[in-house]
């Protein structure tokens, strides 16, 4: 999340895992595939408003966390938008290999078990 609030895609790509799925919240549920393709999507975003800010992390599992915070997205036509947001992340070989948005902790919490299984 740091790399990516500096601006710094191609490190932001170097955490993510080759066969890594991960949904962007704010860019209408986009799911990428591998670094290249975050780092793709991420570059795309144009004019939209796209400002995740996390303020917490918090374990869930061995192998994953939730990054806790807000999101702030739109685009000049329609307006922008600023909700709560989790990060639900999960790590395969020391990188990001599945993420997915959620509004709540308990939401995320929840849907832990069947993304962890994925693959």
């Amino acid at each position: 999340m740091s790399a990516f609030e500096r601006g710094d895609l191609t490190a932001l790509a170097t955490f993510v895992h080759p066969d890594a799925d991960i949904e962007l919240l704010g860019l209408g549920g986009v799911v990428t595939r591998g670094g290249e393709g975050l780092q793709d999507a991420l570059s795309t975003v144009g004019k939209r408003v796209h400002r995740p800010r996390m303020t917490a992390i918090e374990p869930l599992g061995d192998d994953a966390a939730m990054m806790i915070g807000r999101i702030q997205y739109g685009d000049p036509a329609s307006g922008q938008w600023d909700s709560p947001a989790v990060w639900l992340s999960i790590v395969r070989d020391g990188k990001i290999w599945r993420s997915r948005g959620f509004a709540s902790v308990d939401e995320a919490r929840a849907a832990y078990p069947v993304l962890s299984q994925l693959g």
